[in-house]
C-alpha cells in the first residue's frame, strides 16, 4: 500500500542572500547543507525539501526569497558544456534556460522549473561570460552548436 507524502512547512527560510535559515539560526553545517540541497525539488506549492524514511516520505516546504542552489563548476565533454550544481546535479545546455534579472545578473534554472534558480559562481560564471553574445537588444549564450537566447526577467 503507497501513502502520500506527509506535507509541511519546513520552517527554513532562503533569505535574499542565499543562507539558509532555521528558526532564526543559519544552517551552517556542510552536510546537512548538502542533504537539503540534493533533495530540493518544486511542484504547483513552492519548493521543498524531500525526506525518505523507508516506506515514509515528506515534504517539507521552505520560503523561497534567493537563490537555493550554485552553479560552482563546468566540465566540457564531447561538444556540450555541463554546469555542476552544489546539489550534485549535472546540467546540460539542452536542459537549462539562461535569465538575466533587472540587475542584470546572469543565472540559471532547469526548463522543467519554474522557482528553483541556480546562481552562477565565479568560474562558470567567467565561461560562460566567454560565449555571450549582443544582437540588437538581446543577449545569447552561444557555445557550439548551441545558441540559447538570455531571458530578460
Amino acid at each position: 500500500m503507497e501513502t502520500s507524502p506527509r506535507i509541511f512547512d519546513s520552517e527554513i527560510i532562503i533569505t535574499p542572500n542565499s543562507k539558509w535559515i532555521f528558526r532564526g539560526n543559519e544552517i551552517t553545517l556542510d552536510s546537512v547543507l548538502k542533504y537539503f540541497k540534493e533533495n530540493l525539488s518544486e511542484d504547483e506549492k513552492g519548493v521543498f525539501i524531500t525526506n525518505q524514511y523507508g516506506e515514509l516520505s515528506e515534504k517539507g516546504y521552505v520560503t523561497l526569497e534567493g537563490f537555493a542552489l550554485k552553479i560552482v563548476g563546468y566540465e566540457e565533454l564531447e561538444d556540450n558544456l555541463y554546469l555542476l550544481g552544489d546539489n550534485s546535479k549535472k546540467l546540460s545546455l539542452e536542459e537549462i534556460e539562461f535569465h538575466a534579472d533587472f540587475e542584470k545578473k546572469l543565472y540559471i534554472k532547469r526548463k522543467t522549473d519554474k522557482l528553483l534558480k541556480y546562481f552562477l559562481t565565479r568560474d562558470p560564471h567567467s565561461k560562460i561570460a566567454n560565449y555571450l553574445e549582443e544582437e540588437g537588444d538581446d543577449f545569447f549564450i552561444h557555445y557550439g552548436k548551441w545558441k540559447k537566447k538570455v531571458i530578460q526577467d
